[in-house]
């Protein structure tokens, strides 16, 4: 499998190679290394182990690329095993370390439940408890603390990838758009909360009570005057842009989803930077 992992430099192969020892169940790949080779040359050999049957592995797809803290890279994600009747996947994701231009696995994420693209930055990770339970949690990549922070507001349900949300253009059909930019708006009110509430506790002990409370306000204020700007600016620019009018609901939809989309980065960036705390 070859893959361009950035914008500039050769490509990248990845191989998985079997380890000297063979395993227990000859059905089960088993055990060995995901080679890495930049131009016929080995950089890395990460250890992997394929615990599931071989016909459950894709060759041509057995890695995931995507750039998921959003650093301009692709990172990956790889598959260890399929769990009981559920047939949950346990997975490994590995980010790209620009300055050294090889993989490192991310311990906290790996091993642990199914990884998947959420907000740009962030990841969703879907696994189970230790009675069985399934239990959702969003993680976020503070790129100022060099870490992924857990997000307790955007866990509840799986978060989409924004990057792939079919909602742009005059393609867009009216109710998908609508319902994905519903969707994002509920999101955007999830980050505020957390944000807020984050906020708050942080003036609490810096400042005041009073302090706190009014600065919680203000930012309620300021959202839902934000989303009445946003409203009435789609409305003025698709009339101003001459869309036909039966694709004017679509287009006034498409629009309000990219600022939502705008405004849901930024209340992101907020919120890993105030769970990161302030910078050494």
């Amino acid at each position: 499998m070859t893959q361009q992992v950035g914008a500039d430099g050769p490509p990248l192969h990845f191989d998985f190679e079997l380890g000297d020892e063979p395993g227990p169940d000859e059905n089960v790949l088993g055990a060995g290394f995901i080679v890495v080779r930049r131009e016929g040359r080995e950089i890395q050999a990460l250890p992997h182990a394929f615990e599931m049957p071989k016909e459950a592995i894709d060759r041509n797809h057995w890695l995931s690329f995507k750039d998921f803290n959003g650093d301009g890279q692709l990172d990956f994600v790889v598959t260890r095993m399929l769990t009981g009747d559920t047939g949950q996947a346990i997975t490994s994701l590995y980010q790209m370390d620009a300055k050294t231009g090889k993989y490192f696995q991310v311990v906290p994420l790996s091993n642990v439940g199914a990884i998947s693209a959420a907000l740009p930055g962030c990841v969703n990770l879907k696994s189970r408890d230790e009675r069985g339970a399934a239990r959702h949690q969003v993680y976020c990549y503070a790129k100022q603390a060099s870490k992924w922070i857990h997000q307790s507001g955007l866990g509840r349900q799986e978060v989409p990838d924004l990057a792939e949300a079919g909602c742009a253009g005059s393609a867009a059909g009216l109710i998908d758009c609508r319902k994905s930019r519903i969707e994002l708006d509920r999101q955007l009110l999830s980050l505020l909360r957390e944000l807020r509430n984050g906020r708050r506790d942080s003036l609490l002990q810096e400042v005041n009570r009073g302090y706190a409370s009014a600065y919680a306000k203000h930012m309620d204020r300021g959202h839902r005057t934000w989303l009445l700007y946003r409203d009435a600016r789609c409305t003025t620019q698709v009339r101003e842009q001459a869309v036909p009018v039966g694709e004017l609901g679509a287009a006034t939809e498409s629009c309000r989803f990219e600022m939502a989309r705008e405004q849901l980065t930024s209340y992101q960036k907020r919120l890993v930077d105030l769970a990161a705390g302030p910078s050494q």
